[in-house]
Order: C-alpha cells, then structure tokens, then sequence
C-alpha cells in the first residue's frame, strides 16, 4: 500500500488541491472577452509575418516572435498568451496528434493534466530576448533556430579567498566504512503485467500503450517485475530494495544516498500532481521500510511537477512548486533520515540541504532542476547572473566552511554537469566546474550523480581539461545505475567502500539482476509468488579495471586511478567492450563501440566535466588513440590505399580500352550498433 502521511500537512494538501483543481479545471478553456480574442487573433497574425519573412534567418524569426511573447506576457490578462501559443501550434501542425501536443505544450497545467504554458508565460516576463536568453531558448527548444551561443565564463573569486597553498588531503586511515548509492527507480504506478512492453509509443506497458502494428493483440505481454522498454513496476521497487537489506547484514551500511528520480517517464499527457505525490510517497517508505539507516535523497528531473520545472526565489514564482520542498520536509524528518533543524536547508534552497554524518563528513545535496535543460527557469539572465537561485553560492559557502574546519565533503545531484551535452545548461557546468576545481581535491572527497541510467563515471581535469593529464586528473565523479530497466537496461545498484578519514573511495561493489531470466510465455501478476528475482553480485572496480593489481591496495580510486582507467577504455578493445556491458549490466542490448566516431564520443563523454569542454573535445578535428584501435585503423587505411589505385587502375585500363571512364564514386555504409544515448 501507498503509505499515508497521518499530518496536517497531507490533509491541507489534499484539500487544497480538490480546491484547486476544480478552479483550474473551470479555467482550462477561458471565455475571452471580445478584447482579448481580438489581441489573439492579432498576435497570431503577427507571429505568421515573422515566420513568412524571408528577409531574416531562422534566428532573427524565433527571436523576434519572443520579443512579442515578451512584450505580451508582462501585459496581457491571464491565460491570453497560453491561448495564443496553443493556438499558434495548432493552425502549424497537420496531424490530429501533433494537435493534440501542442495542448500539452502550451495548455494551461492542472493537477490532473501536466502542461507548460503557465511556466513558459512566466518565464517570457522574465528574459531579455536579445540577451543570450534568447539564444539558448531558441537553440534548445527551437531545434537549433539559433547556433549555439559561447557560454559565459564568469567570474566567481569574490566568492572565496584564494585556495591555500598548503591544501592537501588526509592521509588513508586504513579503516573503512561502507554506504549504498541507489538511483532512478521510476517507479510506474500504472505499470501492469500482460499488456504491451513493445509499444510504439514512449513508455511502453500500460493499459493504454499499443503497438500500432496490433493494436488489439499484444505482441510481447510486460512482465511481472519489469520489462525492458518499460519503468519499474512496484514488485521492482520492492525486490532491489530487499536485496540491498540482504546485503546490509554482512556490511552494515552507515547510511545510503540517493540520486533522483522516483517518478515515471510517462508520457506529459498522462502525468498528474497525485501521481507524483503518490510515487514520492511509496518512494521514501519503501526506503525506510528496507533500510534502517538514514538515506540522503537528491530530487531528479521527473520529481517535480510540472515535468522539470522548478522557479528560482528571484523569479518571484516560487510558491508554485512549495508542494514539492513541504513535501521532502516533512517525509524526511518523519523517517528520521535528518533533524528539523538539517532539514530547514530544504525549504530554504529548494530541497538542497547539507547534513553531518555521525563520522563527520558534510554531504551537500543539489537540486539539479536548476541546471537542467528542460526547466524554462533556467534560461533568463544566463549572461549576467551566475547563480539566480542562490544554489550554487549555498554550494561554495558549505564547502569554505569545511575548509576553515578541516572538514571533508561530498556533493550529490541527479543530472551530471558533462557528459552528454543534452542534458544540463551550459553556463550552470561552468559554474559549478568552477567550485570544484577551487575546492577540490582536499575538501571535496566524492561527486555523485544518476539520471544517465548506466554505470559510469567522468574524471575532472584541472585547467577546464585542456590538458587531458595524469597530473590535471582533479576529481571524479560517479553516475550510479539504474533499479528502472528502461531502456534495455537491467537493473542494478551499488555500495562503496570509504576510507573512515579521507571518506574518499576505496572500492565500488556492483549488483545486478538479469531481468530476463524472470520472464515466462504468459506472464501474470501472480509471477511474483511463484519466482523472485535473483541478484547477483556483478563486479569490483578495482579488480575489473586494475586486475593485475598494480594500483596500491590502501589507495582511493581516485582520479588519477579513473585516468588511467579512461586511457584503457579509449585504446583497447577489451575495455571498451568490458565498460559497456558493466553500463547496460550485462543486459541482451549492449552496444558495439568500434567505429572511431563512436570511441571518440564515448572518450568525450567520459573526460568532459562541463559542456563546453564537450564540444570542444568533439570537434577537435584529429583523434588517433593509442593500441589495438591505431593498428586496426592502420590497416583500414592501407586496405583503402590498396582498393583506391586498384579502382583508380581499373578506370585507367577502361579509359584506354574504351575511350571512357565509368566508374563512380559511391559513399560507404557501415553496419554497425555504435555507442548510443539511451536517457
């Protein structure tokens, strides 16, 4: 059963969203005055000159058409500019469904139907079209109407005094402790056993998704903990969680962090304010159930309503997402996980927070919505203001004050600042890239994020990674596994093992289920009785990436460790092969990564802290890396050697014969299932 907050706080809410959602829902389709409908009307006539300009590019247009959303959203009555976008998008689209979006993108958001219209008219008061706020609105959410502007490079050293000369960390203690990193569980509630896993819509194994090839037969029935196009079924949740308590007997686990996500990918449509609540609930008691220690959460992207919108105190519409922060409050200190005290950091940054452990570690968790790409609330005064939430001068000040005391820190957060460059916003990476590198290695001992879904890691370089060193090698930040399968992933967790004085890590242990082997031909709910799921222990780090044990054993696998190990990934084969089946957990759709595109973007992804250092990385025009790959790519080259003269040899010999040349150039094609985003 869901469990019930018995508070005052659950019955308000509850009230007043039945309140609040018959207003809203009176409200979703307003009668305009005759005033109003006439600014519609206009507006829309407008936007369809702007579009049909020839005279200006795809730039120009998307900027000039927010200019008029701005000039509108600061005057005009509520809901006139919903209207006019929503509008707008439907006289646009052909298809009944892409119709149908556009209310989804730009309606009005209640709390039994996700939309974006309210927040995107809140945002439009707040930008500066011309600024880079339009720039990076129009680049992102435009499909690339505008190139991507250069990121801002501000400066932050009023924020500190100079790093001190003498900074060094502590040595190892040799005694260590040990702490569980679980993330992304997704949990479905609406998940249900025998309906479509091979959908072909988003998220498969609900009640409503079809394959358009049978919409009356399902084709590959969802299973009874999970299938591999789909989220997590409750019997997921429950079982990972279980496992990580069988463990917690022999190892005894000090405390577990948490990196976000507890909410379904569900479609935007079929998202509600309950069910996020409802999910964020079963979420936070499951945990206290299994695990009698305290867990440190992080919220993710899909953690929050409406889908990854979350406002800054300076925008003046924080009080739309209070539920959330009154929510985590009060779930948190109820489970004993933190005192009230710990926990009033929530309400006042945004469900960050910062906590002592009993050993003296300070963990400082972030909420990444405030990077992360898809939150209109982060694209207003991106080229003047460094930190419009007050969350990363929260960050930088917790970790001056555990450099007066001598104190070591870890940081958490749901999206990775690099990596793939679809994820967090630009001037937000540099920001933060900027506090790492003044306070790392001898405050920071830990970064630690998830959303990706997969088992991997990104080594920090000092000099924003310009130099690619042992010597730069700075930090290292951990992006855990995924409970949820989706997609094609099996699920997994992991522990670390810390040193009990450095609290740097000493070793990671990977569990993992094969989701498959509990599948069967006519799945039911009842599977569940009949068969658990078996978890096996998948690997150590140290030994799969050190396996002849040339790393010393009371060394912490730190960034200098990570280096090399990216180095290893880079030029061999056998490594690159080994990493990727760790990512999808030995699932059946690992991908090849042999094309040299391919290990390049993987060698980018892994050593890129920030965005910029991304796509600086990908477009370098020369990439030759080391062993096994340089000798294959040598002999591609001398095979193409040989076939160009001897086609060139050929043309020749007709040329002459036949006073005629026929021979035409054709491209190439490859099969081949290279490295692929699978978020």
């Amino acid at each position: 059963m869901i469990y019930k907050l018995q508070s005052t706080f659950t019955v308000v809410l509850l009230l007043l969203l039945s309140l609040v959602t018959a207003q809203q829902q009176a409200d979703k389709t307003p009668n305009f005055s005759e005033e109003n409908e006439e600014l519609i009307r206009a507006s829309i006539s407008q936007l369809n000159k702007i579009m049909k300009k020839s005279s200006i590019d795809s730039c120009e247009k998307c900027v000039s058409a927010l200019e008029l959303g701005h000039e509108l959203a600061k005057k005009a009555d509520a809901g006139v500019v919903t209207e006019i976008m929503t509008r707008f998008c439907r006289k646009h689209k052909k298809s009944k469904h892409a119709k149908a979006r556009c209310d989804y993108k730009f309606g009005l958001s209640t709390v039994n139907g996700s939309a974006f219209g309210d927040d995107i008219t809140n945002v439009l008061t707040l930008i500066k079209p011309r600024s880079l706020d339009g720039k990076y609105i129009c680049n992102h959410f435009l499909k690339g109407a505008c190139p991507m502007p250069e990121t801002p490079n501000f400066d932050l050293s009023s924020w500190w005094p100079k790093k001190p000369k003498n900074a060094r960390q502590p040595d190892a203690s040799g005694e260590t402790f040990n702490v569980v990193h679980i993330s992304d569980f997704h949990v479905d509630l609406d998940y249900e056993t025998g309906t479509e896993s091979n959908c072909t819509q988003s998220m498969c194994c609900n009640e409503w998704k079809y394959n358009e090839a049978s919409h009356n037969i399902v084709l590959q029935p969802a299973q009874a903990y999970g299938s591999y196009q789909c989220d997590a079924p409750n019997s997921l949740l429950q079982s990972s969680l279980e496992n990580v308590a069988e463990i917690n007997k022999d190892k005894n686990f000090e405390f577990a962090i948490f990196t976000g996500d507890m909410v379904d990918h569900d479609d935007t449509q079929y998202l509600t304010l309950e069910n996020a609540i409802a999910t964020e609930k079963l979420v936070y008691s499951s945990m206290k159930k299994h695990m009698n220690i305290p867990v440190y959460v992080t919220l993710g992207n899909h953690d929050t309503y409406p889908y990854a919108q979350i406002a800054q105190e300076k925008s003046g519409f924080v009080n739309r997402f209070s539920w959330n922060t009154d929510l985590a409050y009060e779930m948190w200190t109820d489970s004993n996980w933190m005192t009230e005290e710990e926990a009033a950091n929530v309400k006042d940054h945004y469900t960050a927070f910062a906590v002592t452990t009993k050993r003296g570690l300070r963990v400082i968790s972030l909420n990444a919505n405030l990077w992360f790409k898809e939150n209109y609330y982060n694209y207003w005064g991106t080229d003047t203001d460094p930190d419009p939430s007050g969350l990363f001068r929260f960050l930088s000040d917790q970790l001056l004050d555990c450099e007066k005391n001598g104190q070591r820190a870890w940081v958490m957060a749901h999206v990775p600042m690099g990596g793939e460059t679809s994820e967090a916003h630009p001037p937000a990476t540099q920001v933060f890239n900027q506090i790492m590198e003044r306070f790392s290695p001898h405050v920071v001992a830990g970064i630690f994020f998830g959303h990706t879904h997969r088992d991997e890691f990104t080594v920090m370089y000092a000099k924003n990674a310009t130099e690619k060193t042992e010597e730069n090698a700075l930090n290292v930040a951990f992006l855990d596994e995924s409970v949820t399968p989706y997609k094609f992933l099996n699920p997994g967790w992991r522990y670390y093992e810390i040193d009990a004085k450095t609290f740097q890590v000493i070793n990671i242990h990977h569990y993992y289920t094969r989701l498959n082997d509990s599948f069967t031909e006519v799945p039911s709910a009842n599977d569940t009785e009949a068969i658990k799921l078996k978890w096996e222990y998948e690997y150590s780090s140290r030994d799969a990436y050190d396996p002849e044990g040339l790393w010393p054993k009371e060394a912490p696998l730190n960034a200098t460790f990570w280096h090399h190990v990216v180095n290893k990934i880079r030029d061999s084969a056998y490594y690159r092969k080994l990493y990727l089946e760790y990512s999808y957990r030995r699932s059946p759709y690992v991908p090849e990564c042999t094309h040299w595109n391919c290990v390049k973007k993987l060698y980018c992804y892994i050593t890129s802290s920030t965005v910029p250092q991304v796509q600086t990385c990908m477009m370098e025009e020369q990439y030759t890396p080391n062993g096994d790959i340089s000798i294959l790519g040598a002999l591609l080259w001398v095979i193409s050697f040989v076939i160009i003269f001897g086609v060139l040899g050929l043309g020749l010999y007709y040329w002459f014969a036949h006073h005629e040349f026929p021979y035409v150039k054709k491209v190439p094609h490859s099969n081949r299932r290279d490295y692929i985003s699978l978020n």
